[in-house]
């Protein structure tokens, strides 16, 4: 468990940009890096009937995405999800032309999360 945390660790500060399992996204969340900013690309209604904790909304199909997200910072490690990492992927390359370097792809999605029974806001 140590070993794969500090992988993880390594792998956001390697300003690089990788997909992990729900379980990698889990365990990064048990003692998130500081700064961790984790956004969920879905949409609204979808936000509000449960998120990752901690999490903010930018919706990917909201149209001012591209703005939203060129407000990010740039260095802070991103974790980065939608229902089923379909929308994730395109907003992923589209965060990595803004210029944000740490991004953490949760590329199963929420609904994985939420078959696994792990813990959601509303």
């Amino acid at each position: 468990k140590a070993y794969h945390r500090t992988h993880l660790m390594e792998t956001l500060n390697a300003r690089s940009a990788r997909d992990i399992s729900v379980q990698d996204a889990a365990d990064l969340l048990q003692n998130p890096p500081q700064g961790l900013i984790i956004v969920d690309v879905r949409t609204p209604a979808e936000f509000r009937e449960g998120h990752l904790p901690g999490a903010v909304n930018i919706d990917y199909f909201g149209g001012p995405f591209e703005a939203q997200i060129a407000n990010l910072p740039k260095d802070a490690p991103v974790l980065l999800y939608c229902r089923t990492g379909n929308r994730s992927a395109g907003a992923y390359k589209s965060m990595q032309k803004a210029g944000i370097g740490n991004i953490l792809h949760m590329n199963e999605g929420i609904s994985i999360w939420q078959q696994r029974g792990l813990p959601v806001e509303k």
